[in-house]
């Protein structure tokens, strides 16, 4: 989060926002333990299901 002010004064708050694409379970493990939440998307034969560990 950054903060800044304008010409007024005024305090201006950015929130940046970082996505991680991993192709397996050990990326996913990682981010976990580094607090981030994971989100696991699995598509098989066109069907996609969505779980959220």
């Amino acid at each position: 989060m950054e903060k800044s002010s304008d010409s007024k004064g005024e305090t201006q708050v950015t929130r940046n926002r970082v996505i991680s694409v991993t192709t397996d379970a050990s990326g996913a493990y990682h981010a976990a333990c580094s607090g981030q939440v994971v989100v696991i998307v699995d598509v098989i034969d066109m069907s996609t299901t969505l779980e959220v560990a």
